[in-house]
């Protein structure tokens, strides 16, 4: 639903000729959330390399079976299939996970204009962002997919090799642990990139749903930043120009960048 924003602060006979909301800043639980569901995927393969694969390459490389490889082919495509049912219950903490964000952006959104004079909690609903739900949930269920990929990938990859190689079943731990903290840190990415894309996202579909044109940029304060996002803290865009387009606030790897909200009175 479009609201006209700018009249409803007319109304309340705020005097100012400009309004510039305050940034809505994610916060560190919801990362760690998202995380969390990710490293569901991590930890179920590390398990079951500890409790079930590890110990049949050991048995192969003590030569008593000749079926060594069909026996931790049989393992890996065991822990494949349990690990497929961690990935759907994922797929299902992610749709909550996007939920109770926009809901908690909502709020957000909508008391930052209370100092203005307005209360429009009323007016905004998850149907006008639902487009922008949607893609956020079926990227999250692809990346949760590959970090499956990639650790089912690297434990087979590790196994058969050193079965090849006889490689001590030690050294072949360490590999899998080594390949789970690659994924680990892959998680750890995806969560605080996913969680700043989704609410970047979502301040820009609700600044343009009450009829707002421009944001001020408000920089990250990171330590490790982009020069140009840097050049852009306190300057004020427009959500159909160049900036908005190609590199908007949250959008690239690792940017911790806002849109504040400006109202033109």
């Amino acid at each position: 639903m479009k609201i006209d924003l700018v009249d409803l602060v007319r109304r309340t006979g705020y005097r100012r000729k400009q309004f510039v909301a305050l940034p809505i800043k994610p916060t560190e639980a919801q990362r760690i959330e998202l995380l969390r569901i990710y490293m569901r995927l991590v930890r179920g393969w590390q398990e079951r390399a500890r409790d079930r694969i590890l110990p049949v390459y050991s048995r192969s490389l003590s030569a008593l079976i000749t079926d060594d490889a069909d026996a931790l082919q049989f393992e890996i495509g065991l822990a494949e299939s349990q690990i497929a049912m961690l990935a759907t219950a994922a797929g299902l903490s992610v749709s909550e996970w996007v939920a109770v964000t926009e809901r908690w952006h909502r709020k957000r959104f909508a008391t930052t204009f209370t100092p203005a004079g307005v209360h429009i909690d009323t007016l905004l609903d998850r149907g006008d962002v639902a487009v922008t739900l949607r893609s956020a949930i079926a990227e999250n269920v692809a990346l949760i997919r590959s970090i499956d990929d990639q650790m089912r990938n690297g434990i087979s990859g590790a196994v058969f090799r050193g079965l090849q190689a006889r490689t001590p079943a030690r050294d072949v731990a360490r590999e899998i642990r080594k390949i789970a903290g690659v994924s680990q840190r892959r998680a750890e990415l995806i969560a605080s990139d996913q969680l700043q894309k989704l609410t970047g996202e979502l301040d820009q579909q609700r600044q343009k749903q009450v009829g707002l044109s421009k944001f001020e940029w408000a920089h990250s304060g990171k330590v490790n930043f982009r020069e140009e996002h840097k050049a852009r803290d306190g300057k004020v865009y427009s959500w159909s120009g160049p900036v908005a387009k190609n590199d908007p606030p949250g959008r690239a790897i690792r940017c911790g960048c806002r849109a504040r909200a400006v109202l033109e009175l």
